[in-house]
This record gives C-alpha cells, sequence and structure tokens, in this order.
C-alpha cells in the first residue's frame, strides 16, 4: 500500500471519530444545560421574589430556614412534602389567607432553607415544626401537611399533643405498604442507582416524576418545573433530596403513633394518587378514630394545586368548627 493509499484510508476514520466526538459534546451539551451546573440561590426563584414582602430567615434547632408569614386570624401550619417547598402552597395561600395566619416554611434540606448533611427522621422534622412554632410565639394551631409533610404532622399531633387543635392532611405518606409509592421511587432507592440517578437528575427526569404524581399532567408546566427544580441546583440539594426519601422510607410513621394522635382530623385524598393509592387512605382513616376523609375526583397526589378551590373550602369548613375567636395574626398582603 502506498503512502497516498494509507493516508487516504484514515480520512474516513478521522471523520467518523469527529462525527462522534460531535455527537457527544452536543449531548454533554444538552444534559448539561437541562441539569444545571451552577449552584442556584433564592436570587433565581420567581416565588422568593413573589413572596419576599412576608419572607424571613429563622435558625431552628441549628437549622437555618426560610419561612413565610402572612395573613390574620387563628395559626395554620403548613407543612410542605418531599421535592418541595413552600411553592406548594401558592394558590392556597391567597385562598386562606383571609381568615387564618398562614405559617409556611421550607423543611431544612428543601427550597431554600439549609441542606442538610444528615437526613432528618419524622421525629426530628415534628420537633422543627414545635421550634418553629415556638419562635413565632404561638402555643397552638391548626396544621396542614401534604405527603412528607402529612406523616410529619402526624408525628407532631402524637408528640405534642397540646401544640395541634386540627390536621388536615393532603395525601399524607402514612398507611403505606412496602409495595406502594411511585416508580420513582424504586429508581432512587436503588442501591446502584440512586448516587447515579442523583447526580444525572435534570428538569426533563424532574419533569416525568412530577407528572407522575398529578392526575392532569397540564399543570406541569415549564415555569412549575423550573421555580420546584431550582433547589436541587442549590449545594447539596439532591444530595440531600435522595437521603430524605431513604430516611422516610425506612423509618415511616408507625401505625402505633398514629394511634397516639387525638387532634380532630381532616383526611384530603386524591382519588388518582399514584405516590400514595386511595388503599392508603382507607387504612389511615382506620387508624386514626373520628377522622373524615374526602376524596377528590380527577386529582392526584397534590390536591393544593389540582384542586385547590374544593381543597381551601374543605379546611375552611373543618378547621371552624374549632375556631374560637378571629386572632390578630400578621397584616394580609396581596400574591
Amino acid at each position: 500500500m502506498t503512502a497516498k493509499q494509507r493516508d487516504s484510508s484514515k480520512k474516513p476514520r478521522t471523520r467518523h471519530v469527529f462525527v462522534w466526538v460531535l455527537v457527544l459534546m452536543t449531548v454533554a451539551g444538552l444534559w448539561i444545560a437541562d441539569r444545571g451546573i451552577s449552584p442556584a440561590g433564592p436570587k433565581d426563584s420567581a416565588w422568593v421574589k413573589k413572596t419576599s414582602t412576608f419572607s424571613r430567615n429563622l435558625v431552628v434547632n441549628g437549622h437555618n430556614i426560610r419561612l413565610l408569614e402572612i395573613g390574620s386570624g387563628e395559626p395554620v401550619l403548613l407543612l410542605h412534602g418531599w421535592a418541595d417547598s413552600t411553592y406548594t402552597w401558592r394558590q392556597l395561600i391567597s385562598r386562606l389567607k383571609n381568615r387564618f395566619r398562614l405559617v409556611a416554611f421550607d423543611w431544612p434540606g428543601f427550597g431554600f432553607s439549609d441542606k442538610c448533611n444528615m437526613p432528618l427522621s419524622y421525629f426530628e422534622l415534628a420537633a422543627v415544626a414545635a421550634s418553629v412554632m415556638d419562635a413565632l410565639s404561638v402555643r397552638s394551631a391548626f396544621v396542614v401537611g401534604n405527603s412528607m409533610g402529612g406523616a410529619a404532622a402526624l408525628q407532631l399531633a402524637a408528640d405534642y399533643p397540646e401544640r395541634v387543635k386540627a390536621l388536615a392532611l393532603l395525601d399524607p405518606a402514612a398507611g403505606m405498604n412496602e409495595s406502594d409509592g411511585p416508580w420513582i421511587k424504586r429508581i432512587v432507592l436503588a442501591p446502584a442507582s440512586g448516587r447515579i440517578s442523583t447526580f444525572l437528575m435534570g428538569r426533563l427526569a424532574f419533569k416525568i416524576g412530577l407528572e407522575s404524581a398529578v392526575f392532569r399532567d397540564d399543570l406541569v408546566s415549564d415555569k412549575v418545573v423550573e421555580e420546584m427544580y431550582l433547589p436541587l441546583m442549590s449545594r447539596g440539594g439532591r444530595s440531600a433530596m435522595v437521603k430524605q426519601l431513604n430516611e422516610i422510607m425506612e423509618r415511616p410513621v408507625t401505625m402505633n403513633v398514629i394511634r397516639r394522635v387525638s387532634a380532630p382530623t381532616l383526611l384530603i385524598w386524591g382519588a388518582r394518587d399514584a405516590w400514595v393509592p386511595l388503599d392508603c387512605a382507607k387504612r389511615l382513616s382506620s387508624w386514626l378514630k373520628g377522622s373524615i376523609l374526602k376524596i377528590i375526583p380527577n386529582c392526584g397526589h397534590l390536591p393544593q394545586w389540582e384542586a385547590p378551590d374544593e381543597t381551601a373550602g374543605a379546611i375552611k369548613g373543618f378547621f371552624s368548627r374549632f375556631q374560637g375567636p378571629a386572632g390578630t395574626g400578621s397584616a394580609a398582603e396581596r400574591l
């Protein structure tokens, strides 16, 4: 083979290598853009900017948390779920603030509160909620919780019964069997794939997971995905999310804890919840003697923004049974 022939045989290989390098660079670029490579902070969040007039930072139990306080009347504590933040209450706040003094905060490890090196047990989450009440001089309150926040509300009511006037639990992560829960749970919790999935998770994967939590996919807009995904881009955000899921799945709120709850309880459940199925609602209702179960049709795991009118109406109607004279609270703000 002549030197000229050898040179000509190399050119196709060189072109192939160039094409593959270009493809890999394109894929890597798309992945980096989807995942986000720079840490996000409160300044990047439209929700933080919108709520800045009634937000503050508070140090409780060694954690720096972001807290919202708005409205007037008797206090209502709003406890969000896993991989979520105060943003989940955006539609309920506007519907409840004229009746109640609303207190919502990002759990440690989520939103724009401190990210934890170690996850918090339900006992510790309940202690954080009680300490928030102490810091705000709230002796007792109504408590609303969704998903993980609903289970934490049960722990709070069991451990601090004098602090909870009544509970409204929206698809709480309680009463579950080992097989219950979304497919995404199995991926994130798998020993080999947990760390990999944490590292690789981008907006698209997050959106797919969020769509599995709701009944109507059209509610998962790009705006919603961007706002909910931002905290995962903060330092330690992805790691805190996976560690906390491991904790609450391995050590859930038990039946014995739930049966210690004496506070009047309203269970609000999406009939099409794929994350915590309706069977869990019926099981939990049997453990909470005297509880009321309200099922919302065509609704998934997040009734606070899938069916806000019906959810807010049910909460107001239930809490009104136990309300005393209107409290003072802070001045209501417009969202």
